[in-house]
């Protein structure tokens, strides 16, 4: 029988461990995660303004560098799927999410325009918090202060420089393009398999001279019985 066991989950990865198959599924898996699974990342750019120091194509590329998280995925269609083509729908809010990068510069000092900047075209708010849109870029915090956001940087504007965007997020998988890809990496490694030669008689000190010779520490020593019971850190041994 084929189970997941959650090791470890945070903002930015998981790691887990797949049990009750072999590696071909594993790797199926893996596969799956990387350009199968549906997410939204912007398509369609628009410069309306320029005079950064960065070409049209500079930014155009920066923007769909940035990831975009929903939790509403599955409730936009595929470009394809839509109608809106046939209507001759400019903005159409079934297959896409429209957005707004505007900076101007009118200080003296250098500024960063980063992925904070962007605003949503069309409101989206179900409520007053911004933290709910369906869709938006998504969000770093500094390790210092968990409540302050740090935005992806975009493009540097030095005084009276000013940028104008509009572009639009759909959605897409990883197969179509990296963009759309929801991992920076999926990796697995099967577990190692350590047999003991009970043959061997070992007395208690060097049990414990084997245990202690090991970094990672696989081995164990209960009650005078020698084990291994890392598993998982024995390919790091």
């Amino acid at each position: 029988k084929v189970s997941i066991e959650i090791l470890d989950i945070g903002q930015e990865s998981i790691r887990f461990a797949l049990t009750g198959c072999d590696v071909s599924l594993a790797n199926a898996l893996r596969r799956i995660m990387i350009s199968e699974v549906p997410t939204l990342a912007p398509h369609l750019v628009s410069i309306v303004e320029n005079t950064s120091v960065l070409h049209d194509e500079f930014l155009c590329q920066r923007i769909g560098l940035i990831p975009f998280v929903s939790d509403a995925v599955d409730e936009f269609k595929y470009p394809w799927e839509c109608s809106c083509a046939e209507k001759s729908v400019e903005d159409c809010q079934v297959c896409k999410a429209y957005f707004m990068l505007e900076a101007k510069n009118t200080g003296e000092e250098v500024m960063e325009v980063t992925s904070l900047h962007i605003r949503s075209v069309f409101d989206q708010l179900k409520s007053e918090e911004e933290e709910i849109r369906p869709v938006q870029p998504v969000q770093y915090f500094s390790n210092r202060n968990k409540e302050e956001r740090i935005g992806i940087p975009i493009v540097k504007l030095a005084k009276n420089q000013e940028i104008k965007i509009r572009f639009e997020v759909q959605k897409g998988i990883g197969k179509m393009h990296a963009k759309w890809s929801p991992v920076a990496l999926a990796t697995f490694q099967p577990d190692p398999e350590i047999k003991i030669d009970d043959s061997i008689d070992l007395n208690t000190q060097q049990k414990f001279a084997i245990r202690d010779s090991c970094p990672v520490k696989v081995f164990e020593v209960h009650e005078g019985v020698f084990e291994w019971s890392a598993r998982r850190s024995a390919s790091f041994a």
